[in-house]
């Protein structure tokens, strides 16, 4: 035959009498109903959790469907018409932009290829100089 089995000593129908020398010890009902209130701590959580969850989720769905009826409703129609009415009000300025900067193309004193910019943008002109590139003499336009 095997061995007795023996009952487990966390849970016993009374309560144990805890010697003085053990009075902050905790006893296995204490342990247990600390136990219960940390699994109960963990279940309102989990229901916060998905309350908010399913909330956030109807919030998506409700956007995704405006979304999908804008698109339904002329979504590139409403861009084309924004972009005419802006191009129409500024189409001077547009033109006076467009015709005030300019690039020069030429060459240094020293024999080098030079690209002036009449515009104010960040767009350097460059000839790769490094021999061992593949893209030895090209033009660069860096931006």
């Amino acid at each position: 035959m095997g061995r007795p089995l023996y009952p487990f000593p966390g849970f016993i129908p009374t309560t144990p009498v805890l010697p003085k020398l053990y009075w902050e010890a905790i006893t296995p009902e204490q342990e247990l109903q600390e136990l219960c209130k940390r699994l109960h701590m963990l279940y309102d959580y989990a229901s916060q959790l998905g309350a908010i969850t399913t909330e956030q989720g109807e919030q998506i769905n409700q956007l995704i469907e405006q979304f999908e009826k804008f698109i339904k409703s002329g979504f590139d129609d409403y861009y084309k018409k924004q972009l005419t009415a802006y191009i129409e009000k500024h189409f001077s300025d547009l033109m006076q932009q467009i015709l005030n900067h300019g690039v020069y193309f030429g060459l240094t004193d020293d024999g080098y290829f030079c690209a002036n910019a009449v515009w104010q943008l960040t767009v350097y002109f460059d000839t790769i100089a490094d021999y061992a590139s593949d893209d030895y003499g090209r033009l660069v336009l860096n931006y």
